[in-house]
């Protein structure tokens, strides 16, 4: 990571970032307060980042390493994605913005480490309202315009266009 390279703006988030991440967040099935990696990875995958810095933004993100992410880890998640997609650099440790944030639960209150375990949530139907979000489930869209040719939506198997997903 070169030095300099790593945040014009910071890695903190603003109340509008927060708000949308938040929204994205009550879509969500949850157990016990937590999302499962596949359904957190499965919303990564609509940033369109590489394999290798989605993972690494997982790492980042699933402080207590339980595979499941709080609503703290969750809002980390968005951003890291957010803030790559604008060509930020990812950080090969937390930002010091994002520890406290991480620590969020869905009640308001702080994670405690929790131990790790099998299994997932209840699952993500991807079912209806995930394309009121605009830009790609939360992710703003990349600095450089996209090739993609305007007009043209490519159709998903329900049949429903898919430039809400970025």
């Amino acid at each position: 990571l070169s030095e300099g390279a790593l945040k014009p703006r910071g890695w903190g988030l603003t109340p509008k970032e927060r708000g949308k991440y938040e929204q994205l967040w009550g879509k969500m099935n949850k157990s016990a307060g937590r999302i499962s990696k596949h359904d957190a990875l499965w919303v990564l995958a609509k940033s369109k980042l590489p394999s290798a810095e989605q993972q690494q933004i997982w790492q980042l993100s699933d402080q207590d390493q339980d595979e499941a992410l709080t609503k703290g880890e969750f809002l980390v998640l968005m951003q890291l994605a957010s803030l790559r997609r604008k060509k930020h650099e990812l950080p090969w440790s937390l930002p010091q913005e994002l520890a406290p944030v991480a620590l969020e639960t869905d009640d308001g209150g702080l994670a405690a480490p929790v131990p790790a375990r099998s299994g997932g949530s209840g699952g993500f139907d991807g079912g209806e309202g995930w394309t009121d979000f605009g830009g790609g489930f939360g992710f703003d869209e990349p600095s450089q315009p996209s090739e993609k040719k305007a007009g043209k939506a490519k159709k998903t198997k329900k049949g429903k266009s898919d430039d809400a997903l970025g």
